[in-house]
């Protein structure tokens, strides 16, 4: 009965743990480059619109403007761009290494739950099996 009380509070320990962690791996990308502390700048000029376009989809680009280095990404769902400087892109890249690491330790969570629960499924593990 003990087993089976330890083993409950495992799953129920897990399962927590992975609900936790699944929560923070649905960030999106828009979500990370705001908490980085990049800008969300609507384009309402034609001229900023035709930039927007140009940007390339889904990727953050360099722009230098007036020697200043700016790293911008755009949104054209919502017509704007997240633009930031080295400050904040460098805050994005350690969210986005965060996140790998979180992303790797949920992945490693669940194949040990999976590998647990496959040999419990064979009776509690090798003695279960009849093997002595």
């Amino acid at each position: 009965m003990k087993r089976l009380s330890a083993a409950f509070s495992l799953i129920g320990a897990l399962a927590l743990a992975l609900f936790a962690t699944g929560c923070s791996t649905t960030q999106s990308k828009e979500n990370m480059l705001a908490t980085a502390g990049f800008k969300a700048v609507p384009a309402s000029t034609a001229k900023q619109q035709e930039l927007l376009k140009s940007l390339p989809p889904g990727k953050i680009a360099t722009i230098v403007r007036d020697g200043k280095t700016y790293y911008v990404f755009p949104d054209l769902k919502n017509n704007l761009a997240y633009v930031g400087t080295q400050k904040e892109y460098t805050a994005y890249r350690q969210l986005v290494f965060a996140q790998n690491i979180s992303d790797q330790n949920l992945e490693a969570a669940q194949l040990n739950q999976q590998a647990n629960m496959g040999w419990g499924a064979w009776g509690g593990g090798w003695g279960g099996m009849g093997w002595r």
